[in-house]
Formats: C-alpha cells, sequence, structure tokens
C-alpha cells in the first residue's frame, strides 16, 4: 500500500511540476497527450529519445508534462495496457486458425497475435492520449484561473512539509 502511495505523491508532484512551467494550457495538454501516446505504444524504450528530440526540437513542448507520463505509464502498468490492447484488437481484427505445418503455424500465430496487440495497442494509445489532453487541458486552465504565484508557493510549501 504504501508503494501505491509513493506512485500517487510522484505522479502528483510530476503534474505539480508540469503545471508550473511557462506554457499556455494548450501546449501542456498536447504534450501530455503526445507523452500519453508514445508512452503507451510499445516502443522498447526509443520513446524516450523520441521525447528527447521533441523536447530539443519545440520548444512550446512542456517537457515535464511530455516526461510525467513515463512515471504514469511506467514499466508496471505496461503489463496491463498490452491485455487491454490484445483485446481491443482481437475484437477489431479476425483471426481464424492456421492451416499449416507447425513451424509455419507458430510463425504465423506470433505475427497474428503481434499485429492485433498493436491495433488494439494503437487504439487504447489514441483513445488514452485523447483522455490526458481533456483532463489535463482542465487542470492547466485551473491552475492558471487560480492564480499561479500563489499555486506554487502551495506546492512549495507541501512539499516542504513532506520531506
Amino acid at each position: 500500500m504504501e508503494k501505491w502511495a509513493n506512485y500517487k505523491l510522484r505522479v502528483r508532484e510530476e503534474m505539480e511540476n508540469a503545471l508550473k512551467e511557462e506554457h499556455t494550457p494548450r501546449q501542456t495538454a498536447f504534450s501530455a497527450a503526445l507523452g500519453t501516446f508514445v508512452t503507451v505504444l510499445p516502443t522498447l524504450g526509443i520513446g524516450i529519445l523520441f521525447f528527447l528530440l521533441i523536447s530539443k526540437l519545440f520548444s512550446s513542448v512542456n517537457k515535464l508534462a511530455l516526461f510525467a507520463c513515463v512515471i504514469v505509464f511506467n514499466p508496471v502498468m505496461k503489463y496491463p495496457i498490452y491485455i487491454i490492447s490484445y483485446s481491443i484488437g482481437s475484437i477489431i481484427t479476425v483471426s481464424s486458425a492456421p492451416e499449416e505445418t507447425l513451424e509455419t503455424a507458430l510463425t504465423s500465430q506470433a505475427l497474428g497475435a503481434t499485429q492485433t496487440m498493436l491495433v488494439g495497442n494503437l487504439i487504447l494509445a489514441c483513445t488514452l492520449s485523447i483522455l490526458a489532453y481533456i483532463l489535463v487541458l482542465k487542470l492547466a486552465k485551473k491552475y492558471e484561473e487560480a492564480d499561479l504565484e500563489i499555486g506554487e508557493e502551495i506546492a512549495d510549501k507541501m512539499k516542504e512539509e513532506k520531506i
């Protein structure tokens, strides 16, 4: 239970830091949506390199919102994402039993399962990205309306008390 509390605290801290950066609510929301999309896809670690490239090329990208997604969709969360992705993909794609030799069947089944998971993963990544955009946009607008300087002071005091 303590790990869950630490995880929630880290996510909250990263979101607070991302909201403090000098970006518009739409830039922050887009950065979170892009981060969600790339992190949910099975990039095998290449997503981090993509984040570094994007954050260097575009100053409008909120780096903390982008990288906060790595914390939210950490390796522990990947397994449920892959299971949900495969379930969605199996609903979308129609697969039949192979009628080949055992070696060919295993290869085609592996390819079919990969295709099924990738289709579902793409749909899930798009859906979660849209939800992340909407959620972070609302949070960023509320944060902006609540006087940014006071919000920063409160966040700093909260961190000092917990340390």
